[in-house]
């Protein structure tokens, strides 16, 4: 899991935000995407959903605020090259291209 790649055990208070955030996220993603109510994001929905009413972006905030939760793993509200790269490593991201992306990102 997201939570384990982190570090955090069940007990951990990032552990229960990270779950309730994406809870809360599948289910705007769910709501605004999921078209034929299957409780499944196609890729067409997915990309539906990009291109549909600009107004309504509530699920992005709630995606963004989830990733800076997993980003900042140590919670002192900044992320650092060590942090962005140690997620997205555990996530299955080469370390090398995890820093060139913190590189370009961080400019």
């Amino acid at each position: 899991s997201v939570c384990g790649a982190r570090g955090w055990a069940e007990t951990d208070a990032h552990y229960a935000k990270t779950q309730t955030t994406l809870r809360a996220l599948w289910r705007a993603l769910t709501s605004k995407a999921d078209k034929d109510n299957d409780s499944k994001v196609t890729v067409e929905e997915w990309n539906a959903m990009w291109s549909d009413d600009e107004r309504d972006r509530s699920w992005s905030r709630t995606f963004r605020d989830l990733m800076f939760l997993l980003e900042d793993s140590s919670g002192d509200e900044a992320i650092d090259v060590e942090e962005y790269t140690a997620l997205y490593v555990a996530l299955g991201i080469p370390r090398e291209e995890s820093q060139q992306a913190f590189a370009r990102l961080s400019k």
